[in-house]
């Protein structure tokens, strides 16, 4: 309650950070159950993270320019969201959070950190992208609240590996 509580301070609404991801792929589950579900319960309704990319974004933005918290935490926060997107780091990792999202179509050799949800309903990433001469430094957040995005994994590859593109070209004018 008391990081929730933090965050809606900092004027993120819907923030609910206590929450996991439903319907989950594995283990298979449509809904929080046991002490998750006394947790999440409230007027009857169990309680969602309606985050939106906005704030996502902001959070991505706060943790890498190291004032989400004590710039101390958010150097530690950075560094757990930060990825290796050479695929022999993640190709053999069935949840590697890197395939079928952002980080999947660039290149291995940039600075990059992201924080992905998947269920069964759900496809959303939030990344920090940058290139290792500070040519393009970007935060891109993506999220797709549909069974079909759910089940594409290469609509997100696209997308960043456009964005991506687009900001090189852009850069180097």
């Amino acid at each position: 309650k008391s990081v929730n509580d933090f965050f809606h301070k900092a004027g993120y609404k819907n923030l609910i950070v206590s929450t996991k991801n439903y319907p989950r792929y594995s283990p298979s589950q449509e809904g929080p159950v046991g002490r998750d579900r006394q947790l999440r319960k409230k007027d009857g309704k169990f309680l969602r993270n309606l985050i939106s990319t906005d704030q996502a974004a902001r959070l991505i933005y706060e943790i890498y320019t190291r004032q989400a918290v004590s710039r101390k935490y958010s150097t530690r926060m950075a560094y757990l969201l930060t990825r290796d997107l050479r695929p022999e780091a993640w190709q053999n990792d069935p949840y590697n959070g890197i395939k079928g999202f952002i980080g999947e179509s660039l290149p291995a050799k940039i600075y990059f950190g992201s924080k992905v949800g998947f269920t069964t309903k759900h496809r959303m990433d939030v990344a920090f992208v940058r290139t290792l001469d500070d040519k393009a430094i970007y935060i891109l957040a993506i999220f797709a609240e549909d069974p079909a995005y759910a089940r594409d994994e290469k609509i997100f590859p696209k997308l960043s590996r456009h964005v991506y593109d687009r900001m090189m070209v852009l850069n180097s004018q």
